[in-house]
């Protein structure tokens, strides 16, 4: 067999001479799940669901992967396949955690049925849940002067919240831990080795440590934005799931571990240049100094909103045990 290089040729030169190789060697065959029994000449793809029904143990991944129009085109349900894998004791997270890793975001969201929608209310099971969780801010403020801002949002965190702070020059350090001492807030500010990749290279790169260290079960990311960053952000999306942690928690339930975003257009396009940095572990782009304050409006833009999508872990740093990213 030639050595496979694609999709197409593992189609080729393996599975479509698998059956014919070994019927030459002498072996025989049966087919368990006929095709004769589903109503497509591709039941695999095509009825995934209901050869999960019949018993089937298999679930092609490429059914979460593939092109979003064409399973919408033929009313293949992505979230139905994972629930009925779920009832059938398969690891639903493990089967994400694997597809985030080589699927677009946006198609596995999409297909997956990922997409949720934040309850601004929660039970006491819930609100007693997050009051025993240990929860980890990580704020990028380059603009120190929205510092107080940064805090009111992160105040709405259970009490007792780390916040780890990132800026860009020790002037801007010294303001952010005065605010910060002046609210009583547990706060360990750095400045940052670069500005390059802003804070999403500030997120992996200079606060790595603690994202790796396993000590948090919740990591919630906010940064401060200028406002030629902020065009495509209602106002409204910039701070009201902040405003719902409990609600947040609970929509952790099936999935603990991933990363929780807004979908397009305010942060979704964001997200997808995080998830490509996440897997590469690098920065991109580059800005060494604030503009005046007269060309720019304050504004501090957390995620996710009250909509978001339920991704699976992107990095190394997102991938252990009861790890969860409010990004």
């Amino acid at each position: 067999m030639p050595p496979i290089r694609s999709y197409n040729d593992s189609i080729q030169w393996h599975e479509s001479r698998f059956t014919e190789y070994f019927g030459n060697l002498g072996y025989t065959h049966v087919v368990a799940y006929p095709r004769e029994d589903y109503p497509s000449r591709n039941p695999v793809f095509d009825n995934a669901s209901m050869l999960l029904a019949d018993g089937c143990p298999i679930l092609k991944r490429r059914n979460l992967f593939h092109d979003p129009l064409y399973l919408d085109r033929h009313a293949i349900i992505g979230a139905d396949m994972l629930e009925l894998a779920e009832k059938a004791g398969y690891d639903t997270d493990l089967i994400l955690t694997n597809l985030a890793r080589t699927s677009r975001p946006r198609d596995l969201v999409t297909n997956a049925g990922l997409t949720t929608v934040i309850s601004p209310r929660a039970d006491q099971a819930t609100l007693d849940a997050a009051a025993s969780l240990k929860v980890l801010a990580v704020a990028h403020i380059f603009y120190a002067d929205m510092a107080d801002e940064i805090l009111d949002r992160l105040s709405v965190l259970p009490e007792g919240y780390h916040l780890v702070a990132t800026t860009s020059n020790e002037e801007n350090k010294a303001l952010i831990e005065a605010r910060a001492q002046e609210r009583g807030v547990d706060a360990d500010v750095r400045v940052v080795s670069s500005n390059r990749g802003r804070d999403i290279g500030a997120f992996l790169v200079d606060c790595g440590d603690v994202l790796t260290c396993g000590e948090y079960d919740i990591v919630v990311k906010i940064h401060s934005r200028s406002p030629s960053r902020t065009t495509t952000t209602p106002p409204s999306s910039s701070s009201s799931t902040l405003r719902q942690p409990a609600g947040l928690l609970r929509s952790r339930g099936r999935h603990p571990r991933g990363v929780r975003c807004p979908p397009g257009p305010g942060h979704g396009d964001r997200a997808h240049a995080a998830h490509g940095l996440a897997r590469r572990w690098a920065t991109r782009g580059s800005r060494t100094e604030a503009p005046p304050a007269s060309s720019r409006r304050r504004s501090a833009s957390p995620s996710p909103s009250t909509t978001t999508s339920r991704w699976p872990p992107t990095a190394p740093c997102l991938s252990r045990a009861r790890r969860h990213c409010l990004c």
